[in-house]
């Protein structure tokens, strides 16, 4: 076995995708009625220099992508050896994202089925598609804008996290 050269940069796994909103699903899925294009693939990604917890980074992530209805109800998580392998961390780590995204109601785990986001009326905070506001404005299409506007004025995604977080701890209900 050869040492790898250091020159040569080590070749890069591409992310692992989630279920892909294109492809037919089978019959007796649990998804029903039609579902909003979502531009390119889903994707997990994990940084390992963050502060915050890899298992926290992917239960925020599929979290988010419920949100926005990238993910729906009856679509398929990756096994969690496949995802664990595909980002290179620890499975233990993908089960216990799984773990806390069941306790919340997200996903369901069910044994020869694997794990699948939960349907809409079973899930804990995460919004339905398209929620709207009690004036009936379409909350995800405001969030999209606003998030476009603050990249449009060279704002980072974290500065506009930032922005969200203090604005939701200063405006109490």
């Amino acid at each position: 076995m050869t040492a790898p050269d250091p020159e040569r940069p080590a070749p890069q796994r591409p992310a692992p995708k989630l279920a892909d909103p294109a492809v037919p699903r089978p019959a007796g899925s649990e998804r029903h009625g039609p579902r909003a294009a979502v531009p390119g693939p889903t994707e997990l990604r994990v940084d390992l220099s963050s502060p915050v917890p890899v298992y926290e980074q992917i239960r925020s992530q599929v979290v988010g992508l419920v949100a926005v209805g990238a993910l729906g109800a009856g679509d398929r998580l990756p096994a969690s050896r496949d995802l664990a392998r595909d980002l290179g961390i620890a499975v233990g780590t993908v089960q216990r994202a799984y773990r806390e995204l069941e306790a919340g109601r997200i996903v369901v785990s069910r044994r020869r089925v694997g794990t699948v986001i939960a349907p809409a009326g079973r899930r804990g905070a995460v919004p339905e598609d398209g929620a709207t506001s009690p004036s009936g404005g379409d909350l995800l299409a405001r969030t999209r804008d606003l998030v476009r506007r603050a990249r449009a004025q060279g704002l980072g995604d974290e500065a506009v996290l930032d922005m969200v977080r203090g604005a939701l701890r200063t405006e109490r209900p």
